[in-house]
């Protein structure tokens, strides 16, 4: 099988792997609800619990933040608090505002910069969870006040976001987000569940391609292909995230390969559909293999739901979302 590893995706790749693992060790059971207060109008100090069941208490709105995955930096810009962000990591690319901020370092612990944080004098840092918690520990031994934000289901995605805008003082934002992001996914499991076919599509979502992997209902890809209403020929994966047997694939026989655009481009597509030993499955034969913007489909961030349509539109190309 053929290696994606390029340099020019190295940070991408790196920061997919990370977040993998992640995926492994958690999607098989359900992150503890991060929440605020009920009452919107709380004056500061707020006392919150985050990702990790820590009870963090914000003394006034941050006016410095610094945010340690890319996801959590598109909260906060979608949050419109790109201005009181005075730092992210390097895998931080979008929005455009990211580029500018100072960076602290990429993803994991062992590559963030402890000294850098603490000189940008923040008022919170918005990290990750699992892979973040000796560095969170650290940071609390020098009064840096720490949320953790890692959301692994829709659900929790929104969560996320009305516990940064109680954080932060933008609960209406928050709101109008929230409800903004749930019309957009209702709509496409309204529409997905008037046009499916009888039987469903057979779906294929390539994870990786050597090992050769893919993904069970427990995990978000799960949960995005179950709103579309297709059939994951991999539904059962116990893990969420696995590799997977070929001869199992070949059997399964899919209608429609679904795989991110971190494996590369239309080269790789071909390289796909010429697989010798995927001829007879029906995706191949009907040249059903489409690309998928890997940011959006694999960051739990704002942007899922443009994952969310991709995976649409490639499921239904003739379908319009109106």
């Amino acid at each position: 099988m053929f290696n994606f590893f390029t340099n020019k995706h190295h940070h991408r790749l790196a920061l997919f792997t990370i977040a993998l693992c992640l995926l492994i060790s958690g999607c098989q059971k359900k992150t503890p609800e991060a929440s605020p207060s009920n009452n919107t109008n709380q004056p500061y100090p707020r006392t919150v619990t985050d990702e990790l069941k820590r009870s963090v208490t914000i003394k006034a709105p941050p006016q410095r933040i610094i945010s340690l995955s890319p996801s959590n930096t598109e909260f906060l810009f979608a949050l419109g608090l790109g201005d009181r962000v005075v730092g992210v990591t390097h895998l931080c690319d979008y929005p455009e505002g990211a580029l500018e901020k100072e960076k602290v370092g990429d993803f994991s612990a062992n590559t963030i910069s402890m000294e850098r944080i603490v000189s940008l004098k923040p008022d919170l840092v918005v990290s990750g969870a699992g892979f973040h918690q000796e560095l969170i520990a650290n940071l609390e031994k020098v009064e840096v006040t720490v949320l953790a934000v890692e959301p692994k289901q829709f659900e929790q995605i929104y969560a996320r976001i009305k516990l940064l805008g109680h954080v932060c003082d933008v609960e209406e934002r928050a709101e109008e987000l929230v409800n903004e992001l749930q019309s957009r996914v209702e709509l496409i499991r309204k529409k997905s569940t008037e046009i499916k076919p009888d039987p469903p599509l057979k779906v294929f979502y390539q994870i990786w391609n050597d090992p050769l992997s893919s993904t069970g209902d427990a995990s978000f890809i799960g949960e995005m292909l179950q709103t579309v209403q297709v059939q994951n020929v991999f539904s059962d994966l116990n893990t969420g995230y696995s590799p997977i047997n070929e001869e199992a694939l070949i059997t399964k026989n899919p209608d429609l390969f679904l795989v991110p655009m971190y494996h590369g481009g239309e080269k790789d597509r071909e390289q796909i559909l010429s697989n010798p030993n995927w001829q007879n499955i029906e995706a191949i034969k009907n040249n059903r293999v489409v690309f998928l913007p890997d940011d959006e489909v694999s960051r739990h961030g704002p942007r899922f739901v443009e994952g969310l349509e991709a995976i649409f539109h490639a499921c239904y190309p003739e379908a319009k979302l109106e």
